[in-house]
């Protein structure tokens, strides 16, 4: 899988345009037999930790929950009084195990892929563990907002049923 040099130079090729490109490891990139692809991916890992990526606004980001150790408390450690906090955590369903202290507001997440195959009246059929209760979209946590992307990838299996690839683009504004 993270052997393909290929598929790091289409990730490289994608983030290639942002100034400051920001991630955090998910599932598949823990399972991957070749860990050295954080030497080829130029982007960088908000492994529990955070930046000041703009006046007032502290991104963070977790270490994934299926196959990491997060620390949200890690995470949110030194962001500045009354900063925006903008976390990133690869499972969207970790949103219920902040405390409001941590001020986080608003996460965003993928993992779920959408769920892959949606039926209408059902709803997606294909999640994982840590992203069931946020599976796609914009929802509301108990402390905070929480986005879930579906993103470009599929799981185990290979197919999507009304459930389209998505590059999400959120545009912050001032009030």
């Amino acid at each position: 899988f993270a052997s393909d040099a290929s598929m790091f130079d289409r990730i490289n090729e994608a983030v290639g345009a942002l100034d400051n490109p920001y991630g955090v490891p998910g599932n598949w990139d823990r399972w991957c037999e070749d860990p050295s692809y954080k030497n080829y991916v130029r982007i960088d890992m908000l492994v529990n930790r955070g930046i000041e990526a703009a006046p007032h606004l502290w991104l963070c980001g977790i270490d994934d929950a299926v196959m990491g150790n997060p620390s949200i408390d890690s995470a949110v450690a030194g962001a500045p009084e009354g900063a925006i906090k903008i976390l990133l955590a690869h499972e969207p369903d970790v949103a219920d195990w902040f405390e409001p202290h941590h001020g986080i507001s608003l996460q965003i997440s993928g993992h779920s892929h959408g769920g892959q195959v949606r039926l209408p009246f059902i709803g997606p059929l294909l999640l994982p563990p840590l992203g069931k209760k946020y599976p796609a979209g914009l929802a509301h946590a108990p402390t905070h907002w929480v986005y879930t992307k579906r993103g470009l990838g599929m799981s185990h299996i290979q197919v999507r049923f009304m459930c389209p690839p998505e590059v999400t683009l959120i545009t912050l504004t001032r009030k």
